[in-house]
């Protein structure tokens, strides 16, 4: 796509004049920066963080639901009808 923008602008006949040489710059700029993602996370230039979310799912499980819990039933407190029997039934 660029080389027929190219040779679209950049033909003898087109470049007359200053004008539309710049004209021609301004356009291909154009083109160029809509190619660019605007931004990497939800607000712009913030720094996206990309977490192990597949590490902190085995590790949660390893801690509260594994054959040998490191939270078993004697640490873990009850909040309202939620507790470590009634989340393993559910699964």
């Amino acid at each position: 796509m660029m080389s027929s923008l190219t040779g679209m602008f950049f033909d003898d006949s087109s470049l007359d004049d200053d004008d539309d040489f710049e004209v021609a710059m301004l356009l291909l700029a154009d083109v160029e920066n809509k190619k660019r993602p605007k931004h990497g996370g939800s607000i712009p230039r913030h720094v996206v963080v990309h977490w192990n979310k597949q590490q902190g799912h085995d590790k949660f499980f390893e801690d509260y639901f594994a054959d040998d819990p490191v939270y078993g039933p004697t640490t873990f407190r009850r909040h309202g009808t939620c507790n470590s029997q009634g989340i393993v039934m559910i699964q």
